[in-house]
């Protein structure tokens, strides 16, 4: 195998975390999938990262999810298992990039025969930068849904937050990984063409990648504290269609089975 191939490299050599963020800084400021015999070295340790990024914050959000248990924070369920969610969105990105690097490679190899896996390279880079916000943001948000009703609805703030949070999210996915996956697929295809391209691949594998994680999404929450959160949330006193405490519970549990 060619040393300038990105799978070539082999496992880096362990490094402080001050270079791993150093790479993910670098990554952030300059993003583009280059041209050339070096094009591989910015993607060259894409896979380290992702597993060092996902080993991070699953440590990280698993402490965290632990020390808001034990303090007992009110409007807090504790129904998501942020350690358990960390790892399915991580499976999910990975699904996704295996999608992302197959449509991609279909794409290009009509004017151009290879593998082609820069394009899988920059998901995983792209994801072990954003790993831990990405995290953060889908566990305040199912939280916040759990404990929402009809009589307590999210206020305006929490809205107004997520959306911030989200729209720049999708500005940094959009800069990370689509607007330099449009270039490189502009160097086969005229640049309109593989901006369309681009988008539609990111479509297809956002849809399967979720319909293909989502029969384990279960794995992310806690069955108990969920389904007493759903309680209170949706089976209050008073609520049309309030079902006995014992039979909602059970009926909820049931779903986790």
């Amino acid at each position: 195998m060619n040393r300038d191939h990105p799978l070539a490299t082999g496992r880096p050599a362990a490094r402080p975390a001050r270079a791993f963020i150093a790479q993910l800084v670098t990554f952030v400021i300059n993003p583009a999938i280059r041209n050339g015999r070096d094009e591989a070295a910015p993607l060259r340790d894409a896979a380290w990262n992702f597993i060092a990024s996902v080993c991070l914050v699953a440590l990280l959000t698993g402490g965290l999810g632990a020390l808001l248990n034990a303090s007992d924070i009110s409007g807090f369920s504790g129904a998501i298992r942020p350690g358990f969610l960390t790892l399915l969105l991580a499976a999910y990105a990975l699904i996704f990039a295996m999608l992302f690097w197959l449509l991609t490679t279909a794409v290009i190899s009509v004017r151009k025969r290879g593998l082609h896996l820069l394009s899988f390279m920059q998901v995983l880079q792209s994801w072990a930068a954003l790993n831990l916000f990405v995290v953060l943001l889908c566990w305040a948000a199912l939280d916040r849904l759990l404990v929402a009703s009809d009589d307590k609805p999210l206020s305006l703030v929490y809205l107004a937050l997520g959306g911030v949070a989200g729209l720049a999210l999708l500005i940094l996915a959009a800069r990370l990984l689509l607007l330099p996956v449009i270039h490189y697929l502009s160097r086969y295809l005229n640049l309109p063409a593989a901006a369309v391209m681009t988008l539609a691949i990111a479509c297809v594998s956002v849809y399967l990648s979720a319909q293909l994680i989502r029969p384990f999404s279960a794995v992310a929450f806690d069955a108990q504290a969920t389904c007493q959160a759903l309680n209170l949330s949706r089976n209050a006193p008073g609520t049309p269609g309030q079902m006995p405490e014992k039979m909602f519970t059970d009926s909820c549990l049931a779903q986790f089975r």
